[in-house]
């Protein structure tokens, strides 16, 4: 899975740490293409039943799984939360990013 961090800094993750994670993924990518390893990246906005189940039925074989059982409903329930979250945060950074004097950026 992967987060925000994962594409740049956040309010969690500094640029040096972010520009870490891209590097350690760049190298994941790399080592499973080399060995033939199907890598599956999700993203905050996988996070679904329907949508997890599309990405790894191609890879795992599947027991029945209904979207009704309780885990499923308890999972897209924090799912659900933790992509709200994900959006906030976003919409957070890109308003103080736009808030940034002309002259702040350049720096």
């Amino acid at each position: 899975f992967n987060g925000p961090q994962h594409d740049g800094p956040t309010e969690w993750f500094s640029e040096r740490t972010a520009q870490a994670q891209i590097d350690r993924d760049r190298m994941k990518q790399e080592i499973s293409k080399r060995l033939d390893i199907a890598l599956v990246t999700l993203r905050p906005e996988d996070l679904t039943f329907k949508r997890i189940k599309e990405v790894l039925g191609r890879f795992l074989p599947l027991r029945p799984v209904s979207a009704t059982e309780p885990i499923i409903a308890f999972l897209e329930r924090k799912s659900r939360e933790y992509r709200e979250a994900i959006g906030r945060a976003l919409r957070r950074r890109r308003r103080v990013k736009d808030a940034t004097p002309v002259h702040a950026k350049a720096s």
